[in-house]
């Protein structure tokens, strides 16, 4: 089944032209309107995009500092421990002296004493850093 319907308006000439062409204008109006919002909202759009994009470079970048430290992290925990198995090696052939023990003892003191101060400088930064859980 089909449903149609026609609807004609008739209008007297001087009356009906000055009211449809004010509907014409108030129509074009709300177009207009429409269209600077629709090019604000692109701006602003694009404006969020260029912030996510420069937040992600950043992250980025940051990674690979965060990378970098962690290497650097490993490969002074593995030269102490060669050190330390050096050291056992030394100490089990009995050719060291006490006096050459304490030196190296102190030195490990100091090398551990600087690995636990720069391990909290960077725990801090990466504290500051995090944003707290949210529950």
């Amino acid at each position: 089944m089909e449903i149609h319907i026609h609807h004609h308006l008739h209008l007297e000439e001087s009356f009906g032209q000055q009211h449809l062409l004010g509907l014409l204008q108030a129509i074009s109006d709300q177009i207009t309107s429409l269209a600077t919002k629709e090019q604000r909202v692109m701006v602003a759009l694009q404006d969020i995009q260029a912030k996510a994009d420069s937040e992600l470079a950043a992250i980025t970048a940051e990674t690979s500092v965060v990378n970098a430290v962690k290497q650097v992290v490993d490969n002074q925990n593995a030269r102490l421990a060669d050190l330390q198995a050096q050291l056992n090696a030394l100490i089990a052939a009995g050719s060291t002296t006490p006096a050459q023990l304490q030196a190296l003892s102190d030195t490990i003191d100091a090398i551990v004493s600087a690995d636990t101060a720069n391990a909290a400088v960077v725990a801090a930064a990466v504290t500051a850093g995090t944003p707290a859980a949210t529950p």
